[in-house]
């Protein structure tokens, strides 16, 4: 199934306010109390899934002069 590029950016777009959010949970959390294993395993799992959409962005993306 071939993804445009807006469609790709939209989601990198998504999942970068996703990551954000989890992160900003996992922010508030007090010194004394344990991190959230879900939330963290979500965060990381929202990370791979940025790092992926960012790779195929860039091979997706247009090239200007030898690229």
């Amino acid at each position: 199934m071939a993804v445009s590029l807006a469609k790709l950016k939209r989601l990198s777009m998504r999942l970068g306010a996703e990551q954000s959010e989890l992160a900003d949970a996992l922010a508030t959390v007090p010194p004394s109390k344990s991190l959230s294993r879900q939330l963290l395993q979500q965060l990381a799992e929202i990370a791979a899934a940025q790092a992926a959409v960012s790779r195929e962005i860039d091979v997706r993306e247009p090239r200007h002069g030898w690229g």
